[in-house]
């Protein structure tokens, strides 16, 4: 069985997305939660941000279960009394089973916290993961030396096993044959020169802003290049060794808008994404400010949607239950609501119906 890791921002509705899941479906996934960027960077800030963050996690995955946890969106100036901010992340998430994330790219005092925090007992997993961009892996001999220092730096904090995570981040603009290919030819020498227990590919094809692949009253299919370039790898390696990854229905680069709240609705239009086979199907409504059915639009857009063909009806998953309910109604729908159930019907389908995964 193909193994699937869902990309997550470490927010509300991306956490209830995954609490939401149907066990056999969580039982099937380890998940990787990324703190969000946020607008206010300063200590005080960063620190609330990650206790309600730790907070939220321990409620939905208690002290057993397994996700990986990155802070790769915060900045580097970011640190608490001194220090690189992972101490403080560490602290606030030892009492759970993360599994934490280092890289040749990261600062120096990034990885070195993270080695800090195993040594000093604030990770329980044996786990520690690795994530290459596209730039790294490029070459792995223009690395090795790099990833052994990081290996032997891991190994000496307590860590007994290595994940390297191949990020695409955005590639929608990317040759899926091309980019297949280097990461073949990266992994091949990695897997047989170095101690890695496993690899995840992931990437995304959805911009920051929606607007570049679909415009406002329209519907489009957007062709998912991540899922393009993962069936080769999985035919040469196995699916023991190197899994897939998605950023599910949310961009990567995805950032809280730098709007004033009363200009939002001016610019803000509604959207849907729903994934099926190897695309998103998007709906996008107009203004929320200006067109005649405001916040009514995204009622509208599920309406259409559960129309469709591929549409998967109620009872496949929360997110399924969900649009039709929306469908039936004339409000209640949200920018940021629409965002549980749509990816969690993402995830169960990539988990429990996508023909790479059943």
């Amino acid at each position: 069985m193909r193994s699937y890791t869902p990309f997550l921002k470490l927010k509300v509705n991306e956490v209830a997305a995954f609490a939401a899941l149907n066990q056999s479906v969580q039982d099937r996934i380890c998940p990787f939660f990324d703190l969000p960027r946020q607008k206010k960077t300063s200590e005080a800030d960063f620190c609330v941000m990650v206790q309600k963050s730790a907070r939220k996690m321990q409620k939905v995955f208690g002290n057993k279960r397994s996700f990986y946890l990155d802070c790769f969106d915060i900045p580097d100036s970011v640190t608490v009394a001194g220090d690189d901010k992972f101490g403080f992340i560490a602290s606030e998430f030892s009492a759970m089973n993360f599994i934490p994330v280092v890289g040749i790219d990261r600062a120096p005092t990034h990885n070195a916290a993270v080695f800090a925090a195993k040594s000093a007992g604030l990770i329980q997993s044996s786990i520690f993961v690795v994530r290459l961009q596209e730039a790294d892996f490029e070459s792995f001999h223009v690395v090795e030396s790099e990833l052994w220092e990081l290996f032997g730096s891991a190994s000496a904090a307590g860590f007994g096993h290595m994940i390297l995570v191949l990020d695409c981040r955005m590639c929608l603009q990317s040759d899926p044959a091309d980019l297949a290919a280097k990461i073949e030819n990266f992994l091949s020498t990695a897997l047989g020169a170095m101690p890695v227990a496993f690899a995840i590919v992931t990437g995304s094809s959805i911009p920051p802003r929606i607007g570049e692949v679909c415009a406002t009253l329209s519907d489009q299919d957007l062709r998912r290049i991540e899922l393009d370039i993962y069936p080769s790898l999985a035919s040469t390696f196995g699916s023991g060794i190197v899994g897939f990854g998605d950023y599910s229905i949310v961009s990567p680069l995805y950032s809280e808008p730098d709007i004033p709240p009363e200009a939002m609705r001016n610019v803000l239009a509604p959207k849907v994404l729903y994934s099926y086979e190897n695309v998103h199907a998007i709906g996008r409504g107009g203004a929320l400010k200006n067109h005649p059915r405001g916040d009514a639009q995204f009622n509208d857009i599920a309406a259409a949607l559960i129309k469709r063909p591929y549409f998967r009806k109620a009872g496949y998953s929360f997110g399924e239950d969900y649009l039709v309910d929306a469908a039936g109604r004339s409000s209640g729908v949200t920018a940021s609501s629409i965002l549980k159930p749509t990816i969690c019907a993402h995830i169960t389908y990539m988990v429990s119906g996508h023909p790479l995964f059943i």
